[in-house]
């Protein structure tokens, strides 16, 4: 058995946090730890995970910082897995969920997985699968440009690529949107085997999301873009990758109307 780390964020989720652990615990290819990455809860959520004395769930203090990348990346860097599992706190995972993904990934020798999901409302009905359409059993850098298809709760990845991707970017720019910048860069890494299979339960609840009411498509996209193309500077990327990446942001910003100006003058 490989050792996967679990890396939960939360913040005043109680009830919701102790389901998505549970789940993290009750896999059928068992868990070598589960970290909650507590990003200054004022709830009980420290009190229930105490509550049940499990050995392989480690809480950590991440202070309060308002977004998720935070206390995700210290997790990252607190596991002592050799496979990196992200679930957020208000999602829980299927009980064989792990054991497809690990047996994908064995099969295929690839170093990163996602799944479809099951989209859960409010008042927790089942609205069918999240992606309608995925129609491949691979994502590659390619599918990655045309939207972001791992659910982050899907996603597993081998660890020795997150020191290379740096984690999930921590600018506020990126708020919400910092899951689909790390698997652009991952995907420049790796391609992700997956699965149309709905392996987790997906909490959808836009009135809850974080993510700016008046924040157009293309306008996070020309962000998220942005942020993969400093990366691929930054990181000696190929310069096709490079390049390629340099015209998704040139697209996106003329998809927000941007002149011809600003955009010869972006670098």
């Amino acid at each position: 058995m490989k050792k996967i780390s679990v890396i939960i964020p939360n913040y005043n989720r109680a009830q919701d946090l102790i389901a998505a652990a549970k789940s993290a615990l009750n896999q059928t290819y068992p868990v070598h730890e589960v970290l909650v990455c507590d990003d200054g809860s004022t709830d009980n959520s420290r009190q229930l995970v105490d509550e049940l004395n499990e050995a392989r769930v480690h809480w950590l203090d991440c202070g309060r910082n308002g977004m998720p990348s935070i206390p995700r990346n210290m997790g990252i860097s607190k596991s002592t897995g050799e496979w990196i599992a992200f679930l957020d706190s208000d999602d829980t995972w299927l009980p064989n969920k792990l054991a497809v993904q690990m047996q994908l990934l064995e099969g295929t020798k690839l170093l990163a997985s996602s799944t479809n999901a099951f989209r859960i409302d409010n008042d927790n009905n089942n609205l069918g699968k999240y992606h309608i359409n995925l129609l491949s059993d691979m994502l590659d850098l390619k599918r990655m440009y045309l939207a972001n298809w791992v659910i982050c709760s899907s996603a597993v990845i081998h660890r020795s690529l997150i020191g290379t991707a740096l984690g999930f970017p921590e600018s506020n720019t990126l708020r919400a949107l910092e899951d689909y910048a790390l698997w652009l860069r991952i995907a420049s890494l790796t391609s992700f085997v997956c699965t149309d299979e709905a392996l987790l339960n997906y909490k959808d609840i836009p009135s809850q999301s974080i993510r700016s009411k008046d924040d157009g498509k293309w306008q996070q996209r020309e962000r998220v873009f942005d942020d993969y193309y400093r990366w691929c500077v930054s990181s000696g990327m190929s310069k096709e990758i490079t390049l390629n990446a340099k015209r998704a942001v040139l697209q996106a910003m003329r998809q927000n109307g941007k002149g011809i100006l600003q955009r010869l003058l972006y670098k």
